[in-house]
């Protein structure tokens, strides 16, 4: 399977929403209380969107390495927040991946993500 394939999957899945990567298409709380906050978040941090949605699956997973990463006194209780939010919309997004993926490649993605943010794999 050539990357052309590969992109049409992606197009199929992620663009045109069959399975969109964004929390707000999957809870309605988004982490720190929605977009503009989230952009105040990325800024602060230092991150720029490039033109990615700010409740986009990538964007999160950044800010979350970047928040590892700094030795912040609230860090413990901070890192639960986020984890508690991925650990919300990340699996049933996985699943939708899983179930609408024609390439075997986005289906163990999503087997992949379902297993490492189930709640029964949160270790605090």
């Amino acid at each position: 399977m050539g990357l052309p394939a590969l992109r049409r999957e992606y197009d199929r899945l992620l663009v045109t929403d069959d399975c969109p990567a964004r929390e707000s298409a999957w809870s309605s709380q988004v982490l720190a209380g929605g977009g503009a906050n989230l952009e105040r978040l990325y800024r602060q941090a230092g991150i720029s969107l490039q033109g990615r949605e700010p409740d986009s699956l990538a964007m999160e997973l950044i800010y979350a390495a970047w928040y590892l990463e700094q030795d912040l006194s609230n860090a413990p209780a901070g890192w639960r927040v986020i984890w508690h939010h991925l650990s919300g919309w990340v699996p049933p997004f996985a699943r939708c991946l899983q179930s609408h993926a024609q390439v075997e490649l986005y289906r163990a993605l999503g087997a992949r993500l379902e297993m490492l943010f189930s709640e029964r794999n949160t270790r605090h």
